[in-house]
Formats: C-alpha cells, sequence, structure tokens
C-alpha cells in the first residue's frame, strides 16, 4: 500500500487534510464533521479535540519519515554494540516498536 507522499496541509477549513497528487492539492480526509447535541461546552471539547487529530494526521508522513531513520540508526548501533548486552537489548526493544509502528502505518499488518 502506498500513500501520498508528504508535506500534507490543512486544507481550506481546520479540519481537511490535503496532499499533492502529480503536483496538485487533492483532498485526502475530513476529521470530524458533525455537532454534538449536548451544548455549547461538549462542543467546544469535540472541536479541540478534532483540530488535535488532523494536526496528528498533517504530521503522520514526517513521523513515518523520522521511524524509518530510526529504525536504520538502531540497526546500526545493535551491530556496532554486539558486546554490550544492555544496549543491544535497548536497541532489539526500540527496533521491534518501531518496525511495528512502521508496518502498521503501510497498511502491513496481517
Amino acid at each position: 500500500m502506498k500513500h501520498t507522499e508528504g508535506p500534507w496541509r490543512q486544507g481550506d477549513g481546520s479540519r481537511v487534510i490535503e496532499g499533492k497528487f502529480e503536483g496538485e492539492w487533492i483532498h485526502l480526509a475530513n476529521v470530524g464533521g458533525v455537532r454534538w447535541r449536548g451544548g455549547d461546552s461538549k462542543n467546544k471539547r469535540y472541536q479541540v479535540e478534532m483540530e488535535a487529530n488532523c494536526q496528528l494526521m498533517l504530521a503522520a508522513p514526517t513521523m513515518l519519515e523520522a521511524l524509518e531513520s530510526v529504525l536504520d540508526d538502531i540497526s546500526t548501533v545493535a551491530v556496532w554494540s554486539a558486546e554490550e548486552p544492555l544496549v543491544n537489548s535497548l536497541s532489539t526493544c526500540t527496533r521491534s516498536m518501531v518496525h511495528a509502528a512502521i508496518v502498521k502505518a503501510k497498511g502491513q499488518e496481517k
């Protein structure tokens, strides 16, 4: 599965995600879009949370790139420090977590 390359941006409206496809900005996703029937206080909290979700999605391509870089670095440290059990153990644990996040982000989970 291939995602739209970053960077992504907020489109018109604060909860629209856009990315470039063949040089043009296209609509990728809406975040939220409904109003609670619970008064202004609940609506305000909902709006704040949807904005935070939007910011997290905007950061996704950058985070994936960073995790891929970290995985490369961890692999190098694990090889270099094979004689140091604590460092190697930490590297193995961290490598597993980072690898799992990358697999999930790329839709490669089984």
